[in-house]
């Protein structure tokens, strides 16, 4: 059963095709994670400067994930209001929680 899809692997078990088609795809994903233009991999001086009103501390409970948190309560993303956590692992954002009330579901339905 040989095909154009079965090529010889390299040391690392993933063809060189197959490694760049999955960065290519893999790229645009990543680049849309943000919030406010504070993209994945911020610092925590970038976070503070783009969200002035977070309040950063130690996690109360440590995981591999990350190490400490910023909360914003208040924080406005495309004219809704909403509030932000971020997750940061060694002074690097590895996540955020973006949150939303009830009564702004409507407005996030209609179309811009």
């Amino acid at each position: 059963m040989d095909g154009w899809w079965r090529c010889r692997e390299n040391k690392w078990g993933l063809t060189p095709f197959i490694s760049f088609l999955l960065l290519i795809v893999a790229l645009p994903a990543w680049a849309a994670y943000d919030v406010n233009d504070l993209k994945l991999g911020a610092s925590e001086k970038e976070v503070l400067k783009h969200f002035p009103g977070a309040h950063c501390r130690p996690l109360e409970w440590p995981t591999n994930a990350a190490d400490r948190r910023c909360d914003n309560s208040r924080i406005k993303v495309a004219n809704l209001e909403g509030s932000v956590t971020f997750y940061l692992r060694q002074d690097s954002v590895e996540g955020f929680d973006l949150r939303f009330e009830k009564d702004v579901l409507p407005a996030m339905s209609t179309p811009a």
